[in-house]
């Protein structure tokens, strides 16, 4: 590396900020090391915001990615509650609301995403959403003293939502535009045992059911009004309709972005020595051959990973699976890979409400799979999807032959 390179900003103390961080230090680099987050306290891990959190079983101190002492021993230099209003990368500086500009030798921008707003007319307060852990706070909070939600959008956040109030003994009623559930990542038949599930704890599911306006009724009561004519009473509103990524900065700046911050295989954007990785990024994914973005913990933390090792001059590649995954009540749901349209369905394992798994191929390959409580297969499939072999689907619907069988 560069001699001159003496200070690495990260703009974004997520996953992806602590990764770039940390590997940085492992990595021998000796020199500033500045993690920027516009939040206070320690940086912490966003799965549990929506699960153990709001259920109790985890507190705040809990669910931090990188304590004070590792700070300090690491020699990062941690500034919280800073909000960076442009970055100049001609000269190489950001510039703060509040605070004197800096200097940076190498920029990473990890700046995450943000939760998407419903797009109709409401009043402060009317509409909980859930990005941070103040917004898990604060729905904690609200769901002690109600006695029915409204939750709006039907993906894996509504869902983890629903699932927390159900758990807590809070009324649901889910409202989904679309005509199924995870509509953007499972297909209608996995939809539907999804639906099965929740339905069996209690949460009444309404699909095709669009929000058109809400009401508030008095300070603890609210009236969604439906596009199709129908109303329903709650006491508390939550919405979960998706995220966007945080690309303002950069966009403002010149750096190019579609559909998240640009950038090539070594995650370096089209300004000079400003990278970007995690869930802001859109970025070349050599298994898929093609530019995707991807929100996730797993690709967040590898993102932030591969960008400190670019910073340091090294070459990097982006070889990991998408992985996600999502627990609700007792059961755990795992995605791997990218299911397209095309692609085949092949059932294995018990395929019940307890559990099924289903692998997908195309052209012979496996290139996904959608598991209910069956994760010890994942990491047989993972490799599977990596070694891009060839792979008949007659004998991938054999039980008798293991994953392991066909690597």
């Amino acid at each position: 590396m560069e001699t001159t390179v003496k200070r690495i900003i990260i703009l974004g103390a997520g996953t992806a900020g602590v990764s770039a961080a940390k590997k940085l230090h492992s990595l021998g680099y000796e020199n500033e090391i500045v993690l920027i987050s516009d939040e206070q306290g320690l940086p912490y891990d966003r799965p549990p915001l929506s699960k153990e959190l709001l259920l109790g079983k985890m507190s705040p101190g809990d669910i931090t990615q990188i304590s004070n002492a590792d700070i300090l021993r690491m020699k990062i230099q941690y500034l919280t509650d800073r909000h960076v209003q442009s970055i100049n990368t001609i000269n190489q500086e950001i510039s703060f609301s509040a605070h004197a500009p800096m200097h940076y030798d190498r920029l990473i921008i990890a700046t995450g995403s943000r939760a998407r707003k419903l797009d109709i007319a409401s009043q402060p307060n009317d509409i909980y959403y859930l990005r941070t852990i103040e917004d898990s706070e604060r729905i904690t909070t609200k769901l002690k003293s109600s006695r029915h939600i409204a939750i709006i959008g039907g993906g894996w956040i509504g869902l983890e939502l629903a699932a927390a109030a159900r758990t807590l003994g809070v009324k649901v009623t889910l409202l989904e535009a679309a005509p199924q559930l995870c509509g953007r990542s499972v297909n209608n038949d996995i939809a539907t045992r999804i639906q099965e599930i929740h339905q069996s704890e209690g949460v009444y599911i309404r699909l095709e059911s669009s929000v058109e306006n809400i009401e508030r009724v008095d300070d603890n009561s609210w009236k969604l009004h439906l596009d199709n004519g129908k109303k329903v009473h709650c006491d508390m509103v939550v919405a979960g309709i998706g995220t966007l990524p945080n690309t303002a900065l950069a966009k403002a700046s010149g750096i190019d972005v579609d559909n998240g911050i640009v950038v090539d295989p070594d995650f370096k954007t089209s300004a000079p020595h400003v990278y970007a990785a995690g869930d802001v990024t859109n970025f070349y994914h050599c298994s898929y051959r093609r530019s995707i973005r991807l929100e996730s913990y797993v690709n967040a933390q590898t993102q932030g990973d591969l960008a400190a090792r670019a910073c340091m001059g090294e070459s990097v590649k982006y070889t990991e699976i998408p992985w996600f995954w999502s627990d609700q009540y007792e059961h755990n749901f795992q995605i791997l890979g990218q299911v397209t349209g095309d692609a085949e369905g092949i059932d294995r394992g018990p395929n019940s409400d307890k559990g099924f798994l289903t692998l997908y191929l195309n052209d012979d390959r496996v290139v996904g799979a959608i598991a209910l409580n069956q994760g010890r297969e994942i990491r047989h499939i993972k490799k599977l999807i990596q070694s891009e072999k060839n792979v008949s689907a007659v004998k991938l619907r054999d039980l008798s032959l293991t994953l392991n069988s066909f690597l």
